[in-house]
């Protein structure tokens, strides 16, 4: 296999990462509609419910937002009924962040719907198919991970 340049790399890199993002923005934006919810919304249900409750601040480091931007969000999310915010019984300037009941409800349908239609995706790949895209996505992972350190080290001076 041939050996590309890092420019020919970039721009195939930039795109597939653009195309990656569409696709997923169109799946789960299409999950939200019948749900009436944003895209934001679901990553913050979805956090709750695979991780279970959280701090404002840790939240919002785990769907990257502002505090302000998820604590306004979680009010609106609150009004619906999806979420209960608490505070914390050991420090009550903590506010706590958890699923309610129809929130859980809700975000089993929409893990439901996702699992079938990930499965259904994956039925027409063989085994072979699915190894070379999950191996892809490690390598792939791995190589954004060390793009991300050598801009670090460019920003601080390009200092190792």
């Amino acid at each position: 296999m041939m050996l590309l340049e890092y420019q020919e790399f970039k721009q195939i890199l930039f795109d597939f990462t653009r195309q990656i993002g569409e696709n997923t923005n169109a799946y789960f934006n299409a999950v939200g509609t019948r749900y009436q919810l944003t895209m934001i919304q679901i990553r913050i249900l979805m956090e709750l419910y695979h991780n279970g409750s959280h701090t404002m601040g840790s939240l919002a480091e785990s769907v990257h937002m502002a505090d302000a931007n998820i604590s306004a969000m979680c009010k609106k999310m609150e009004k619906r009924g999806l979420v209960i915010r608490r505070r914390d019984a050991d420090d009550e300037r903590i506010v706590r962040i958890e699923l309610s009941d129809s929130g859980n409800l809700i975000m089993k349908e929409i893990n439901r719907s996702i699992d079938l239609s990930i499965a259904r995706a994956l039925a027409t790949e063989s085994e072979e198919s699915q190894e070379t895209i999950v191996q892809g996505l490690i390598k792939f992972n791995h190589l954004l991970e060390k793009i991300v350190k050598e801009y670090e080290i460019l920003m601080r001076g390009g200092q190792r």
